[in-house]
């Protein structure tokens, strides 16, 4: 990190308050997914974050790449795949060449527990410059680099939130993501570590990780006990609401409402029904429940239980489940009932 803007040919006089920052990132990761795969990610970044004001961060990043390659896949795992084709995606090799900018507003830096909005937006771009002077491998018709594709696409998302303290217990929390993704070229969809992923202890708390969507689509073996749930795609919309109330210094309750969905933008044919269109309102997952957070000061550990209210997998006319709720019975508990164990607060 340089303390000051570095700009080839170009001199910056800055006499803001707030110091500006060149940054040059790289990193290295291996992730080990244990009897599954490993996967080898190489990302660097060249960019520039500054603060107009105390509450305003830009970050821009006009040079960033990101290479993935998955290394030592396991032979269950290629077999899940000829049951699961879905499965192949997160293996993919994928190499992302391009840039991106966030823009973020955050009210709470010296008040956080006070009322007002936050917002976040970022735009992604991949392959849009570089494409156009790499040329297309003839054998499979893809711009490659380093004999990996290009992927190529536009990615923007929005995470706006509001918060209302109504008094020293009691606050309300609101959350509304949308991200929208838009392959093209070498991409029929964007590359695996780019795409949108819903449900889990951050997102719809009363549907497991990555077990939502896309669309109204669901695996017909979701419920064997060898599926895999590891759901993506290329659009999202989330919706959650959450009223919080302290009852001591420690202790805290919830009640939270969550919805959304992600989508496909291209058709799929191995997912039917995964791809956006104007049905997507009547495709959103919708669940309820209630969480228990214990304040430690230096971090806050919450248990929030969830179950589902609204199923888009299920056939349109029976997607709402409240007329199924039957507390009383173990089966429909251990069917319905989400535990999530986390630290912090979901949003």
């Amino acid at each position: 990190i340089i303390p000051k803007f570095v700009v080839p040919f170009f001199h910056f006089n800055t006499t803001n308050a707030f110091v500006p920052k060149s940054k040059i990132d790289l990193n290295y990761d291996l992730l080990n997914r244990r009897k599954l795969y490993t996967i080898n990610s190489l990302r660097a970044d060249l960019g520039y974050t500054w603060k107009p004001n105390l509450k305003v961060t830009q970050e821009f990043n006009p040079f960033s790449i990101n290479y993935v390659r998955a290394i030592n896949v396991t032979k269950e795992y290629l077999d899940s795949i000829k049951r699961f084709p879905v499965l192949k995606h997160a293996i993919d090799t994928q190499f992302v060449l391009g840039s991106n900018y966030s823009y973020t507003i955050d009210p709470f830096v010296n008040d956080p527990e006070g009322s007002g909005f936050y917002f976040n937006g970022l735009a992604d771009l991949s392959g849009n410059v570089a494409g156009l002077f790499i040329k297309k491998d003839p054998a499979t018709n893809l711009k490659k680099l380093f004999g990996a594709p290009v992927s190529q696409y536009v990615k923007a998302q929005t995470d706006l939130r509001y918060f209302l303290t109504m008094n020293k217990q009691t606050r309300w929390a609101n959350r509304l993501i949308v991200g929208l993704g838009y392959p093209y070229g070498n991409s029929v969809q964007l590359p695996y570590i780019k795409q949108f992923f819903i449900g889990g202890n951050n997102s719809i708390r009363a549907f497991r990780s990555r077990s939502v969507g896309p669309g109204s689509y669901k695996d017909p073996n979701a419920d064997s006990l060898t599926f895999f749930p590891d759901e993506s795609g290329d659009i999202k919309l989330e919706m959650n609401t959450e009223l919080r109330y302290k009852f001591n210094k420690i202790l805290e309750g919830a009640f939270f409402i969550d919805a959304g969905n992600i989508w496909l933008y291209n058709k799929d044919t191995l997912r039917p029904g995964a791809e956006f269109s104007s049905r997507f309102l009547n495709q959103l997952a919708v669940g309820t429940g209630v969480g228990l957070r214990i304040n430690l000061t230096i971090l806050l550990l919450r248990l929030d239980i969830g179950m589902p209210v609204r199923d888009p997998s299920r056939q349109s006319g029976e997607r709402w489940l409240l007329n199924q709720i039957d507390f009383a019975s173990k089966n429909w508990r251990k069917k319905n009932l989400v535990f999530n164990l986390a630290i912090g607060y979901p949003f």
